[in-house]
């Protein structure tokens, strides 16, 4: 879809295309993390782990970026990022 909307000159959908196919891209980071840090870590039985950690970790990351990119503005969600700059002198 990215590449179709890019080839009609549809930059802006080009580009949350793109966010999108990296979250779903980065899911295995997710996994690894969820497995190990998040909510998911105390599951049993390990089939169930599994189950839930292979639809959690794109599903999750993908929602929260449909409401980013379509639902609500960015204070409403909290995740503003902050960047410091410093200048080493």
């Amino acid at each position: 879809m990215a590449y179709y909307a890019i080839r009609k000159g549809q930059v802006e959908i080009h580009k949350q295309w793109m966010v999108r196919a990296y979250i779903v891209t980065f899911a295995f980071v997710t996994c690894r993390v969820f497995s190990d840090y998040g909510f998911t870590s105390h599951l049993k039985p390990a089939g169930d782990l599994s189950i839930t950690l292979a639809w959690a970790s794109w599903v999750v990351p993908l929602f929260i970026t449909e409401l980013r990119l379509f639902g609500l503005p960015e204070p409403a969600l909290g995740l503003r990022l902050h960047v410091c700059y410093t200048s080493a002198i």
